[in-house]
């Protein structure tokens, strides 16, 4: 028996303020020589409410257990009325007398501060020299100190049905959720994270023209990244034992009802009050999962420009080398102690991009390179993060060994420009690439193997079953390739008033697969050949578009197909999840009152298109779906 992992409804709201400030010096001593200095500091406070009405059981379950035995699964305290199985074996109807219910209210408060100061010189050593020098650092520093949970409980009737669409849940209740007297307290979750990243930026440019058509360029820099945090945890505080009937507080003294949810009302609580009400004061436990990875990348470059003629044609591009030296330090504390992981790689990049111009109209573009993709700082952190609920246990670790993947690569064009008014093109790429970035899950490993500490939660044994352990590692070899068509004009042969319009178009086929099989999988003979994370085989928009000097307006569809957010397999009855495919249909428009002053109005998603997140490959079955309405956007633009 499967079931929807989404059976809950949900809400969100935030508050944001932000503030960002820039300044700029600028000095030229003389003709040759200019000085620049770019000051950035921005500040950002969000606050969020986050709140859920869910129907749940024990056993790993997201639903409704019952007094009755199903498949081999006893659940104690309710009764299973009716089920209805689709054609694949899914649950798509069930009834329940006496289910368990949670309301879960949580509230999250984030703070976001950003400095950054870059100084760049411009020298024209002479008239066949020019050089760039720029050195710069930034630092930001991201706290979550608030990041809290209360979750009430009760047990009642409900139908739950996705009969009448399969991808949005329809509940009818046998109780009233939005009376807080049919609720008790079941627990509370405190949890805080703080993070400070920098980056310290050092390069040198040179330019020498050998000749009206040939330019040497070369140079060299020093990046160094680092990115230091910390986590605090404290869960199930008065946790009370709901599925054997004990409870241990009445909630209507802190209760509220949320009224602004499409398919019913329910209870929530104010935090504040609940906290006093109950003589708990906020702790977010002890400083746990430290870690700091600085990664430090030493480069040099040469490359050629040209402009030349072959065959008759215009014949331009470039050619050069790009070297790197990259030392990665990370450090952390595994089940051994403090860890420091100290690792390096280093290579040569070739790259070659050239244009023959095929007559005034048409361009051949032809690009070949080699290029690495760097994993992020956090994912090669000496850490984890480590999650319970209702007794089931998650994992997530990062990997101080992960290694950049590399890609080889081909790109072919082919553009024609029409008078003066539009374009057409056709291009190709692909991709070889080695040592793919995902994210390997296993399911129901003891916590032993994940490498953490016991001290991340309270009750942690080596032998406590972890039902699902992530961490990301680099994957064998894959080919990605797809085709790409565009056009662009104006349609200036209409009559007016309609001469004024336009026309934007693109279509994009992409293919690629990966093989996301266990090493232990693959050394069975196992294949598990999955679509690349996050890749759509096609994406296609359409503007259209009409603009004069004083106005204008355009309306936009973007259309992705399906794809897969993780392929790799995360339990016995899944094998990833994924997104159904969406149709974005945006609008925009602008005024010019007069030569300083500009009105604007911008209107995202005007049909409110759903996101359909599904879990399982095959079966697809619900697993979240998030609307989000039509948000407005208007302006002004006053330049002085």
């Amino acid at each position: 028996m499967r079931f929807p992992r989404g059976n809950r409804q949900s809400s969100w709201q935030s508050h944001q303020e932000r503030l960002g400030i820039t300044s700029a010096i600028q000095w030229k001593p003389s003709e040759n020589i200019e000085f620049t200095l770019d000051i950035m500091h921005g500040e950002f406070t969000g606050e969020r409410d986050e709140i859920h009405l869910a129907s749940r059981g024990g056993n790993s379950s997201s639903w409704l257990g019952g007094g009755t035995t199903v498949d081999g699964v006893t659940y104690p305290h309710s009764t299973i009325n009716e089920i209805r199985y689709n054609v694949g074996g899914d649950v798509i109807y069930l009834d329940v007398s006496g289910g368990n219910h949670a309301s879960e209210t949580r509230r999250q408060l984030a703070e976001n501060d950003f400095d950054q100061y870059l100084l760049t010189t411009n020298w024209r050593i002479n008239d066949d020299l020019k050089a760039q020098f720029l050195i710069g650092t930034e630092t930001s520093n991201f706290d979550v100190p608030i990041s809290d949970k209360f979750c009430l409980e009760t047990f009642g009737d409900v139908i739950s049905d996705y009969t009448q669409d399969r991808y949005y849940l329809h509940n009818t209740r046998g109780f009233d959720p939005a009376d807080p007297a049919n609720w008790r307290a079941h627990e509370i979750d405190f949890a805080a994270h703080y993070q400070e990243s920098s980056f310290d930026n050092f390069k040198v440019d040179f330019d020498y023209f050998l000749n009206p058509t040939a330019t040497l360029k070369f140079g060299a820099a020093r990046q160094v990244f680092f990115n230091s945090g910390y986590r605090q945890t404290n869960n199930n505080i008065l946790r009370s034992d709901f599925q054997s009937g004990a409870v241990n507080d009445d909630p209507t003294g802190y209760a509220k009802v949320f009224r602004d949810h499409r398919a019913s009302d329910w209870t929530i609580v104010d935090f504040d009050a609940a906290l006093d009400s109950l003589g708990v004061t906020r702790d977010p436990g002890n400083i746990r999962s430290v870690y700091d990875v600085e990664e430090a990348t030493h480069a040099a470059y040469v490359s050629y420009d040209w402009e030349s003629s072959l065959g008759g044609m215009s014949f331009f591009g470039n050619v050069g080398l790009r070297s790197y030296d990259t030392t990665v330090t990370s450090r952390g504390t595994a089940n051994v102690g403090p860890v420091t992981v100290k690792d390096s790689y280093d290579g040569i990049l070739p790259a070659l991009n050239t244009t023959l111009k095929i007559q005034d109209d048409l361009l051949l573009r032809v690009g070949l390179s080699q290029n690495i993709n760097r994993p992020s700082i956090g994912s090669m952190a000496v850490n984890g993060n480590v999650r319970e609920s209702d007794g089931e246990y998650t994992v997530s670790v990062g990997n101080p060994g992960l290694q950049p993947y590399d890609s080889d690569s081909v790109d072919l064009s082919l553009e024609w420009y029409f008078g003066e008014v539009g374009s057409f093109a056709v291009g190709y790429f692909h991709k070889d690439i080695t040592g793919f970035i995902g994210s390997l899950i296993r399911s129901n490993v003891p916590y032993s193997e994940t490498g953490l500490p016991l001290n991340l939660l309270p009750g942690l044994t080596d032998g406590t079953n972890v039902s699902t352990f992530t961490t990301p590692v680099n994957y064998e070899d894959t080919t990605l390739q797809g085709l790409e068509l565009s056009l662009q004009s104006d349609l200036v042969f209409l009559p007016a008033p309609f001469d004024k319009l336009g026309f934007v178009g693109n279509l994009t086929f992409i293919d690629g697969e990966l093989d996301y099989a266990t090493p232990a999988q693959q050394a069975a003979g196992i294949s598990n050949v999955k679509p690349l994370a996050g890749l759509s085989d096609l994406l296609a928009n359409v503007t259209f578009y009409y603009e004069t000097k004083t106005w204008g307006a355009r309306i936009s569809a973007n259309y992705r197909n399906d794809y897969v957010a993780r392929p790799t397999p995360i339990a016995d009855d899944e094998d990833g999840n994924g997104f159904n495919s969406t149709v974005y249909v945006d609008f925009s428009a602008f005024y010019q009152i007069n030569e300083k002053l500009k009105l604007t109005v911008d209107a995202i998603n005007l049909a409110n298109q759903r996101e359909e997140q599904f879990s399982d490959l095959i079966a697809r079955r619900h697993y979240n779906t998030t609307s989000s309405g039509t948000t407005i956007y208007t302006g002004i633009n006053y330049q002085f």
